[in-house]
């Protein structure tokens, strides 16, 4: 098991991506469980705080009957994950070992890490995490905030964005006090209602907070 303590400043996004996984993956993030698929990104930010967060990263075996039916009977098990701070990667993580009965799980990765923010940067961090959860979300292309014009201009200075494309789709930017692009999606047709409602819940519940 590798342990890690790692800091990162002023995050908006912080994902887990399972490269390569015998058996299972999933991870747990401050007591929260999350599964995990191959190659696929998973976001945790709406789980994480100031401060300390801790990450477990882990592969669970089949039981050996299971194995047995996927043709992993004679093979190790294995687990490679990576760690993303904003897009970027920030670490990777490895290890393998022989699987004796199965249905075990093995603790890949154990990681402290210190999310240092200031206020402002922890308030884009839920806007992102909120629309991000919205139906039919998918990511954008950041240059295309140029454009789009601002919807909810909150105090501290950050700005929703929204711009709606020649076909019509919707799409919405986040951009923060000093005119970064944190955040761009959009959504097609039949979640274009399911996008106003969200905005409209952003603005009530955020604009008096932030």
């Amino acid at each position: 098991m590798t342990t890690s303590k790692l800091s990162a400043y002023n995050t908006s996004t912080i994902e887990i991506r399972p490269l390569e996984i015998r058996d299972e993956a999933f991870a747990t993030v401050n007591q929260h469980h999350f599964a995990l698929q191959v190659a696929a990104k998973t976001n945790i930010s709406s789980v994480m705080e100031a401060g300390i967060n801790i990450l477990h990263l882990f592969v669970k075996t089949y039981a050996f009957p299971e194995r047995f039916r996927r043709g992993l009977a004679d093979k190790d098990w294995c687990g490679r994950f990576e760690l993303y701070v904003n897009g970027k990667l920030f670490g990777s993580y490895a290890q393998n070992g022989a699987v004796l009965l199965g249905n075990s799980k093995h603790n890949i990765a154990t990681i402290e890490l210190n999310i240092e923010q200031d206020p402002n940067a922890l308030n884009v961090m839920k806007l992102v995490s909120r629309l991000q959860s919205v139906p039919g979300m998918t990511s954008a292309n950041k240059t295309q905030v140029q454009y789009a014009s601002p919807l909810i201009a909150f105090s501290d200075g950050m700005t929703i964005q929204t711009w709606k494309n020649p076909v019509g789709v919707n799409h919405v930017f986040v951009v923060d006090q000093n005119g970064s692009c944190c955040f761009a999606g959009y959504v097609g047709w039949i979640h274009a209602d399911g996008l106003q409602k969200a905005l409209e819940s952003i603005r009530q519940e955020f604009y008096e907070s932030i």
